[in-house]
């Protein structure tokens, strides 16, 4: 808030013990968040007889110019397809992590992707949790989407 002072902090209540540190005035809102996700090896799976929701066919890293992160995903998803041996015509579905949302608009053009291929219900910009939080939210969604 603009109006925030050190002297109206100061004088902020404990939230949770009485000589606690944490006030409304030094934790974040309420968007944490928590989860789990399990990842094992296919065989491992198999002995405990589960059955995977998903696999992991590649991964990457890649890094742009500092001037244009938001567009770092972009050649991060071509190398982890090159990886894979796929290309964007093998895939039925994309996530973009939204954190601003210009951003996915960016990496639509820039990765010439297809409308209806882009998963356009929750972005992450309306989703406001933590940072792994939020990519497991948006993992565990997207396989439990049907169109």
């Amino acid at each position: 808030r603009s109006d925030t002072t050190l002297e109206h902090l100061a004088k902020l209540r404990p939230a949770f013990t009485k000589d606690g540190t944490i006030t409304a005035g030094t934790s974040s809102g309420i968007t944490d968040g928590a989860c789990a996700l399990i990842v094992m090896s296919k065989e491992r799976a198999d002995e405990l007889k589960l059955k995977p929701l998903a696999f992991i066919r590649s991964y990457a890293t890649a890094a742009v110019e500092a001037k244009y992160f938001g567009i770092g995903p972009a050649p991060a998803a071509r190398k982890a397809l090159q990886l894979a041996g796929l290309t964007l015509d093998d895939i039925d579905l994309i996530e973009v992590n939204e954190a601003f949302a210009a951003q996915v608009l960016a990496i639509i053009k820039e990765m010439k992707l297809a409308g209806e291929q882009v998963r356009q219900r929750l972005g992450s910009s309306i989703l406001k949790t933590s940072c792994i939080s939020l990519l497991y939210r948006l993992l565990t969604t997207m396989l439990s989407y049907n169109p």
